[in-house]
């Protein structure tokens, strides 16, 4: 997808693709996914008014996958809680969530989660659930290709955080 456009385009059968439309004289940036690989972004493109761009190469990555379980201190499962991230140093969601454009991932009736595609780097893992405080666990780092395991204990402490509806 070109950036500032809401229309995706597919590759052709020798993953070529076009993308007309382009902002001439301004950076433009494609964004692709695919199943079974994380999102990817090229660098920013500038057309130049006149010309035809020269092609780009862009090599999709298959990110890494992040799975745990979540219990409360006696061990039980929590099923229902929504597991979000998002790059450290970004500040931004990247990942599943309300922001990222991807389906969030909320964990099963045993408590397991597993999220896919994760982009390599030092991300924020946020957990929350109506019941229970919010948990928060930084600097989570994965590289392409990673499989990791992070279990999370809930406490379901005196008043849970309520998210607040946008004014």
């Amino acid at each position: 997808m070109l950036s500032g456009s809401t229309e995706p385009r597919l590759t052709d059968s020798g993953g070529r693709f076009t993308l007309p439309g382009a902002l001439v004289g301004k950076p433009n940036m494609v964004q692709l996914t695919a199943a079974g690989y994380r999102v990817t972004s090229s660098d920013p493109i500038t057309v130049t008014p006149g010309e035809d761009p020269a092609p780009i190469a862009i090599t999709l990555g298959v990110g890494a996958t992040i799975r745990g379980t979540i219990v409360v201190k006696d061990g039980a499962p929590v099923a229902g809680v929504e597991v979000t991230y998002r790059l450290e140093a970004a500040g931004r969601s990247v990942g599943t969530g309300q922001f990222s454009g991807r389906e969030p991932t909320y964990s099963a009736t045993d408590g397991a989660y597993v999220i896919e595609n994760v982009g390599p780097g030092k991300h924020v893992m946020n957990f929350q659930h109506a019941s229970f405080v919010d948990h928060e666990e930084k600097g989570v780092s994965v590289a392409d290709g990673d499989e990791r395991e992070l279990d999370i204990t809930l406490d379901p402490g005196a008043e849970p955080f309520r998210r607040r509806a946008p004014t």
